[in-house]
């Protein structure tokens, strides 16, 4: 390239840096995890760890033989990765372990057409590339460094081919973790694995009453997955945060500004 005094400059390919990307999703989950945790202690929080079930109303139980009570219990256990039946997990990589990865594999398969595979797709080949699309059954056996699906054809069911990669990329999406929790001691059952609520999060048990002080919020309530769910009420305040406590800023480096928001309360 020639500047405008004719001077030839020489700019070197571009290149990406995995293990830097690898990196900073780890750090980025290590410092959110930190700031959390201090917020919770800067307020005064507890913060007791081990397993909890629900014992009854306002009674939890952690750890082997810890027993606590409280005004309000929050049910916010989340979800877990989905691995359908027939794939084992040894056989394949999960969409959280896929953030650590060091170095992009040459040949990957990603099963699972949602966004979050979609997404992973153009992140790993790149908007420009054209990507190969089949639908595919559960992995059959694995080689050293090779993984060996099979797929088949939509229509008619029956085997079409063999596909061989380096890396299967599971992501076919999350089940909520609601497993073990003891909601047999409130009389509480599961709907397809979340946990039945009322429009306030208010934990609703299996003769359609509310759980008094119990209440169940995101992924495990199935209202709305992977974004927080606000209480909702019938007041409204306005709230302001800076863009440095927000994930997906501090993911693109881009902490500077803050947000302000009208919520119910």
């Amino acid at each position: 390239i020639k500047s405008p005094l004719g001077l030839e400059i020489q700019v070197s390919a571009a290149g990406y840096d995995s293990q830097g990307v690898a990196d900073h999703a780890s750090n980025l989950a290590t410092k959110i995890r930190n700031n959390l945790t201090n917020s919770m202690k800067a307020l005064g929080v507890d913060i007791l760890t081990g397993f909890g079930s629900v014992l009854g109303p306002q009674k939890v139980k952690y750890g082997k033989d810890n027993i606590i009570t409280a005004k309000d219990i929050i049910i916010a256990t989340g979800s877990v990765p989905f691995v359908p039946k027939g794939i084992e997990e040894r056989l394949s990589s999960q969409v959280t372990h896929a953030l650590k990865l060091g170095s992009v594999p040459d040949r990957i398969a990603i099963v699972g057409s949602g966004y979050i595979g979609l997404q992973f797709s153009e992140c790993l080949h790149g908007p420009w590339k054209r990507q190969q699309s089949q639908n595919l059954s559960i992995c059959q056996h694995q080689v050293p460094l090779i993984d060996i699906l099979s797929t088949f054809d939509a229509k008619t069911k029956k085997p079409k081919d063999t596909l061989e990669v380096d890396t299967a990329l599971i992501a076919t999406g999350r089940a909520p973790f609601t497993n073990g929790l003891g909601l047999e001691n409130i009389n509480v059952a599961t709907q397809i694995g979340f946990i039945p609520v009322d429009e306030r999060m208010r934990v609703i048990d299996g003769n359609g009453k509310l759980v008094p002080h119990l209440y169940c919020i995101g992924d495990a309530n199935g209202l709305m997955q992977l974004v927080p769910k606000e209480f909702l009420g019938f007041k409204v305040s306005i709230a302001k945060t800076s863009f440095k406590a927000n994930t997906k800023a501090l993911a693109e480096n881009e902490g500077e500004g803050l947000a302000k928001v009208k919520r119910k309360i």
